[in-house]
């Protein structure tokens, strides 16, 4: 789990910044004190660690692609941190916020796919 999750910080730096962005986000996660000490890359909660850094990055490659797929991907993620841990805010953000601007983009390329979001 922590290697995913160091790995999902890295892939959405690496779609905003380039491979040097994700290398500095990946080493900033990875060797954090605080993780370093405990020996895990998911401190107190692995799951949702994991599952969070998904959402972002996921959410990142949904904006950026105009994609209903990935932003179906995104709110996935954003509901498996939900169940792993207790209701958390942060983990529907980024599918809120990408749902809004690609529905304000395209708004006919999205209305089947709010339906499904819906119902999910």
């Amino acid at each position: 789990m922590g290697t995913i999750t160091t790995a999902a910080i890295a892939w959405g730096a690496w779609q905003l910044g380039g491979p040097l962005a994700a290398g500095f986000a990946a080493f900033i996660w990875a060797f954090h004190p605080q993780i370093v000490n405990i020996n895990s890359l998911a401190v107190a909660d692995p799951y949702m660690y994991m599952f969070i850094a998904l959402t972002l990055a996921l959410s990142i490659r949904a904006w950026q692609a105009e994609s209903p797929q990935w932003l179906l991907l995104t709110l996935l993620t954003g509901i498996a941190a939900i169940y792993s841990k207790y209701w958390i805010a942060s983990a529907v953000v980024p599918f809120v916020l990408t749902a809004l601007y690609l529905t304000y983009r395209n708004p006919r390329k999205l209305l089947p796919w709010l339906g499904v979001y819906g119902a999910i």
